[in-house]
């Protein structure tokens, strides 16, 4: 029975070394548990809307990989996203003859850009060529009253609104600091 242990071992430890070096090219989601990026669609301003799935990973350069389908890839520990690297993705793919998803916004729960993040890409036009995008209700959500900072790309500005539906006190960012919406927003508009 002894002798027959070893070998079971040798090749059950074999077998998850083999998984785990055959791992795909993106991050798996999280799961059941705490996540520090999330990603979601962002909704049409105009038209109908997108399903809403909502995807969390570890960090925020699994996020990101996820958010432009592979295209754009940053470093495992950090949380900048620059326009330039979401250009060279995106072109890179446009290349291919393939259509990217692109980030419009990132929102931070922390200022300067720090914390837990979600990533709000989109499958269409970007704002810089008129594409108009929101989260109109983000109650229930555990960003809501948590945005202390913000970043936009593809030409967007994001304004942010103190209550659902784009009303009460609102701030545009693409901010490090929120000011007096610091901890505030439950809808934001991208246009």
């Amino acid at each position: 029975m002894r002798t027959l242990r070893l070998p079971l071992l040798a090749v059950a430890a074999a077998t998850l070394l083999a998984v785990g070096l055959t791992s795909p090219a993106l991050a798996a989601p999280v799961l059941g548990s705490p996540a520090s990026s999330c990603v979601v669609r962002a909704q049409p301003l105009d038209g109908a809307p997108d399903p809403v799935d909502v995807t969390c990973f570890r960090s925020l350069a699994a996020a990101v990989a996820y958010a432009t389908s592979g295209a754009v890839h940053i470093a495992p520990n950090t949380n900048e996203l620059t326009q330039e690297q979401l250009d060279g993705g995106t072109r890179a793919v446009s290349a291919r003859g393939a259509k990217a998803n692109r980030i419009i916004g990132i929102e931070y729960e922390d200022p300067r850009f720090e914390g837990s993040t979600k990533v709000y890409n989109v499958a269409a036009t970007p704002c810089n060529d008129g594409g108009r995008y929101t989260d109109t209700d983000l109650r229930g959500d555990p960003m809501d009253d948590e945005i202390s900072s913000a970043r936009t790309y593809e030409g967007c500005v994001s304004r942010h609104y103190q209550y659902a539906g784009f009303s009460g006190m609102s701030h545009d960012c693409g901010c490090a600091v929120m000011g007096d919406m610091n901890d505030r927003t439950t809808s934001i508009r991208w246009t």
